[in-house]
């Protein structure tokens, strides 16, 4: 999920600001073999800040 903004001052520069896993839920990553292995844990709440700049050519 991210919310984006594109700059009127700078032509071409875009910010993109989000946050995966928004309600912080415990998610594991399940082997593909029955091996006896425990799951693995993924990431928490993770967020991100996205800086974009195109180049006029």
């Amino acid at each position: 999920m991210g919310i984006g903004y594109r700059s009127r001052l700078v032509e071409g520069l875009t910010l993109v600001a989000g946050c995966r896993n928004i309600l912080d839920q415990r998610l594991e990553l399940l082997s593909a073999y029955n091996n006896g292995l425990a799951a693995f844990p993924l990431n928490g709440r993770e967020w991100t800040l996205q800086i974009n700049y195109r180049f006029p050519f």
